[in-house]
């Protein structure tokens, strides 16, 4: 910003011209209130020698106007300049402050390129971790479901030794008992031998009835493995389409 140029001021030359002219229009009022016939009583001045005085006295009160207005003519000027002279500073300043501001905003946005940089590391790093992760719960779940298939056809295996233990002592117990019933029958003759045969054929029910059972109780376990089986592969696919 470039400062205007001062108001002109009137030079000493211009300034004895406006006074001389004040001079004279005021000489030229008082001659022309002397030549009109004005009585003494309506001029407040005498004629003559009075009228140089009060001429006198209107150039004085007119020159200290303009003296006056001069000083006022002046004064605006100066505080005008003074306030542009202050606008100029705050310009400059906020120019200043415009310049630190661009530079502080340089600094910045490098420190923040820097930041992102740093960002996009740890964001790599993060995705490698999380992949390592994944890949570790995928065994984790594989050997667990393993596991668990060793576990239930460990389950399945005791389940029908179990039923087949069962089956023969069952057997085992129906025959010795049988054989015990024969035995006594023998030793008591003849007249037990329809209780024999009541007694063999209600043993023959009995064995009748544990086969059954025997046979129920291994469908259902051979059923309840197919199930956990079922379970099992249920759960593998849960987790593979997790």
């Amino acid at each position: 910003l470039t400062r205007p140029p001062p108001p002109p001021q009137p030079s000493s030359p211009q300034r004895a011209a406006a006074e001389r002219t004040l001079a004279t229009r005021a000489w030229a009022r008082g001659e022309r209130s002397a030549g009109s016939g004005i009585q003494a009583e309506e001029s407040p001045l005498p004629a003559g020698a009075g009228a140089s005085s009060h001429m006198v006295e209107l150039l004085t009160e007119e020159v200290a106007k303009q003296l006056r207005l001069q000083a006022q003519t002046e004064e605006v000027h100066r505080r005008a300049l003074a306030e542009q002279e202050q606008r100029v500073a705050e310009t400059e300043g906020q120019r200043l402050s415009l310049l630190a501001e661009l530079e502080a905003s340089r600094v910045g946005l490098e420190s923040a390129k820097k930041r992102q940089q740093l960002a996009e590391r740890e964001v790599a790093l993060m995705q490698l971790e999380r992949q390592e992760w994944r890949a570790e719960m995928k065994a984790q779940a594989e050997r667990s479901e393993r596991r668990h298939r060793e576990e239930l056809v460990a389950a399945a295996s005791r389940w029908s030794s179990d039923l087949s233990d069962m089956q023969y002592h069952s057997e085992r117990r129906v025959t010795e008992s049988a054989v015990a019933w024969i035995a006594n029958a023998r030793t008591d003759g003849l007249a037990g031998l329809s209780d024999i045969q009541r007694e063999n054929a209600d043993l023959r029910k009995q064995n009748a009835a544990l086969r059954r059972e025997v046979s129920d109780v291994r469908e259902h376990a051979e059923r309840r493995a197919v199930e956990a089986l079922a379970v099992a592969e249920a759960a593998k696919r849960t987790r593979q389409h997790r």
